[in-house]
């Protein structure tokens, strides 16, 4: 309630006739009723902010939460990757190693052709 205390008693009123209004007993009541009314919406507005503040505070919890939530789901993610990366080059090898198998085979193949052949052909 502080900046009520600087509201002036008179109103900032000057001349004489003024002042004479603001000593009267209905403008006094009227500034009390005044000053009460907004000591009675700060106080709400005091209260207001404290809810919000709360509320936010809430929340920013919620979202740290939420975001360790996804930092570690990020992580997991990041395993299986690397996990199905690995599984990719070791078979990217064994397919490697199969068609190093077969051209050999087939060149094999190819010989073993060749000799029938020719003890066909000499025969």
């Amino acid at each position: 309630m502080g900046w009520l205390n600087s509201i002036p008693e008179t109103g900032g009123e000057t001349s004489d006739s003024q002042s004479d209004r603001s000593a009267s007993p209905s403008n006094s009541s009227n500034d009390n009723a005044l000053r009460s009314k907004l000591s009675t919406m700060e106080a709400a507005h005091i209260h207001q902010l404290h809810e919000v503040t709360s509320q936010m505070a809430e929340r920013e919890l919620q979202y740290k939460d939420d975001v360790q939530n996804k930092d570690v789901q990020l992580q997991q993610c990041q395993h299986r990757v690397m996990s199905v990366e690995r599984r990719i080059r070791e078979r990217d090898g064994q397919m490697t190693t199969l068609k190093e198998e077969k051209g050999g085979c087939l060149r094999q193949i190819e010989d073993l052709k060749n000799q029938l052949y020719q003890l066909v052909s000499v025969g």
